[in-house]
């Protein structure tokens, strides 16, 4: 009687290696950090800057006069309709409430920041901190009086 033997490893014995090496990696994954949150933070950062800038040509060529609303979830942007009304310009989807991404903080404060645009350009004086929950200052926007928009990213820690 002759014996087959076979040389290699069961269907069994590669599936458990497969498992183990798929929880490892999840564990791996999971201890490395906030898959690609600062990123998207970063993102919308220069999202808004760029927003800022087109609110102040926005605000040149209509000769009107603008005023954006940054809140916690997201910001707009209202005209002014004498006497004293301010509405939202919905004329545009660009002009229409925009939305942070999820898990971005502003500024760490709960009133919202109005930086209102005149039609010279010029505009209130800002500075504008976004960030995460572990780290509330990754990016910061200043704005001058000038119109000058300027965008600082902070050092790692």
């Amino acid at each position: 009687m002759t014996r087959v033997t076979s040389r290699g490893f069961s269907l069994i014995e590669i599936l458990v290696v497969l498992f183990i090496i798929g929880i490892t990696l999840g564990f791996a994954l999971l201890s490395f950090g906030d898959f690609g949150e600062k990123r998207r933070i970063i993102v919308a950062a220069e999202q808004l800057t760029q927003y800022i800038k087109l609110v102040q040509q926005y605000a040149i060529l209509e000769t009107s006069t603008l005023r954006l609303q940054i809140k916690a979830d997201g910001y707009q942007v209202f005209r002014f309709q004498p006497p004293k009304t301010w509405s939202p310009i919905a004329s545009t989807p660009l002009f229409r409430l925009q939305h942070f991404p999820k898990g971005l903080l502003v500024n760490g404060r709960g009133k919202p920041l109005v930086i209102q645009v005149d039609a010279s350009g010029d505009m209130t004086a800002f500075t504008l901190t976004l960030g995460s929950s572990q780290q509330p200052t990754m990016v910061t926007i200043v704005g001058k009086r000038n119109g000058a928009v300027t965008l600082q990213h902070a050092k790692s820690p």
